[in-house]
């Protein structure tokens, strides 16, 4: 294991190389072609499959859940290939249209991803007013998938605050170009209450939220939930923003088409309880629609194991690598116990 001071560099290099790739990325966007980001996308899905330490990360985890095939370690980095192309897209188009959304952005957007007919109930409830919560997996290349969502219900992004500027500018053009909504969380609203009370007053005003809870947490400080027989700790933060905001509440999914175009659907609503309950019922409630979303979230990754796109992440790393922090294996199906997290924090794409 890593020392404290071996970990603390990492961090600082990670974020430095995060900051200057995103730099370059939004100095290069105004001149960036289109023949430019295709070549750079598929020299990302070739080259990145043959980084030892990344590939070999992927491959692990994979395998720690029984999921690993060969193709779907290389559906993953073409995804995430697709995910990077997507992001200087966003870019170039915002460049392009800086002060009304993109219509090319649209157009590109509509031409790779569809959507089918579960999205009618989003439909009718946006268009009567009503604020609803999605929640999801992140999804890989999720800066298209949920502008294409905004076509049909006009998406508000919750945007956690960065140190890094140039990662929040990058977010703001992304929201921009695709004409969607945001909120920006200001450095002093880090607490869990605040981060909830600005989006839940955003959905009870009638806008619809995405929120993605597939951030792994460590025991006690999210809600236990089964995922491939295990107990894992997820935040509760979009199923305690849909029971205060009394929204309905859907989870967002995609599905690759045999001409690689996606296919995006939902599941829901789940309407919330009109019975006015006692803090134990809500409790209750929260930690039921956490682990619906907890069963669907597995079937996701079984069946659209590529589609997945934090298969390297750390804390999932650690959690898969048998980290007893974050997880702990279940011999046979156990009473839950209410949520950890009712005040919790809901994490958003893009974050």
């Amino acid at each position: 294991m890593r020392s404290r001071r071996e970990r603390s560099w990492l961090r600082r290099t990670r974020r430095w190389v995060t900051s200057r790739v995103t730099e370059a990325a939004l100095a290069a966007s105004p001149t960036i072609r289109p023949a430019t980001v295709e070549r750079l996308e598929a020299f990302v899905g070739w080259a990145a499959a043959r980084f030892p330490v990344l590939s070999a990360t992927v491959a692990a985890n994979m395998r720690a859940l029984g999921v690993y095939t060969r193709q779907a370690h290389r559906d993953y980095f073409r995804f995430v290939a697709s995910h990077l192309a997507g992001v200087l897209t966003a870019l170039r188009c915002y460049a392009r249209s800086p002060d009304t959304p993109s219509r090319e952005f649209r157009e590109i957007v509509e031409a790779r991803y569809e959507i089918d007919e579960s999205f009618d109930a989003l439909r009718e409830l946006t268009a009567s007013g009503r604020g609803c919560v999605l929640m999801g997996p992140h999804l890989a290349n999720f800066v298209m998938a949920l502008a294409r969502v905004h076509h049909v219900a006009p998406l508000t992004i919750y945007m956690r605050y960065s140190k890094l500027v140039a990662r929040r500018e990058a977010k703001l053009r992304w929201c921009k170009a695709a004409g969607m909504s945001w909120i920006v969380e200001p450095p002093e609203s880090a607490k869990r209450a605040g981060r909830l009370a600005g989006m839940t007053a955003a959905v009870r005003a009638g806008q619809t939220l995405y929120v993605t809870p597939d951030l792994v947490r460590k025991q006690g400080e999210g809600t236990p939930v089964r995922f491939f027989g295990r107990e894992i700790y997820l935040p509760a933060g979009a199923c305690v923003l849909a029971a205060r905001a009394e929204a309905p509440l859907f989870i967002l999914l995609s599905r690759e088409l045999p001409d690689r175009r996606q296919r995006l659907s939902l599941l829901g609503p789940v309407m919330p309880d009109a019975a006015p309950g006692a803090r134990e019922r809500v409790r209750s409630i929260v930690q039921q629609n956490m682990q619906w979303f907890a069963d669907v979230f597995e079937d996701f990754v079984r069946e659209r194991t590529g589609l997945w796109y934090s298969w390297a992440d750390k804390r999932w790393t650690r959690l898969l690598r048998g980290d007893p922090r974050y997880a702990r294996a279940l011999a046979e199906p156990t009473p839950w116990p209410e949520s950890t997290d009712a005040g919790g924090t809901a994490e958003t794409a893009g974050a």
